[in-house]
């Protein structure tokens, strides 16, 4: 199964509405705040959960079952919130549930070194890489400009065919569809171009 976080959001519906075109709603989780925004999906056929970030506790059942987890990007720091212990918060969710990789929504401006304040949070979420490789899922960085087709990133073609998406062996794979087909495990957390996720 496959868990979008921030399903209600802009960019986290239309991720999901994308999902649905591509495989079955039994197949799409939609983890939100509040559910009740959500029942259009619902009357999909998709799974919806409550899936705070600021409860771990909810997020771990929100992604119950998920092969791969869709973080979409916080913006608490916006509302005086800490979005990058969000973040960590939602990794570790994902690790408890199982999942096999985690896609993230960063940018591609993400630095550390930046003056605009969400592209230190990307940073420093894209640093995370503190755990051992078998404690973690694997974890792509997927800049939320550009990205025009999710679903490639989460192992799915148009039609609906599904590929059990393996991890990228190293950062130079040039599409989704590769990444897709290898299932040499990645030491490192990688950074997803736009083009590897069309």
């Amino acid at each position: 199964m496959i868990i979008v976080t921030g399903a209600t959001g802009q960019l986290g519906r239309a991720i999901v509405k994308g999902l649905l075109r591509r495989v079955p709603a039994t197949q799409v989780g939609a983890s939100c705040r509040d559910p009740e925004k959500a029942a259009a999906l619902a009357a999909l056929g998709v799974r919806v959960r409550k899936g705070d970030f600021d409860d771990e506790a909810t997020l771990t059942h929100a992604f119950e079952g998920a092969t791969q987890v869709l973080l979409v990007s916080s913006n608490a720091r916006a509302y005086g919130g800490d979005a990058v212990a969000q973040h960590r918060t939602a990794i570790a969710a994902a690790r408890k549930a199982g999942a096999r990789r985690l896609l993230y929504t960063s940018h591609m401006a993400a630095s550390a070194a930046s003056q605009f304040s969400p592209m230190l949070d990307h940073a420093a979420t894209e640093a995370f890489d503190s755990a051992p490789l078998s404690s973690r899922p694997t974890c792509q960085f997927a800049p939320s400009v550009g990205c025009a087709s999710p679903g490639g990133a989460l192992g799915h073609r148009p039609g609906g065919t599904h590929t059990e998406p393996g991890v990228p062996a190293s950062a130079k794979a040039t599409s989704s569809r590769q990444a897709a087909k290898t299932s040499e495990p990645r030491q490192k957390l990688q950074s997803v171009s736009p083009a590897q996720v069309r």
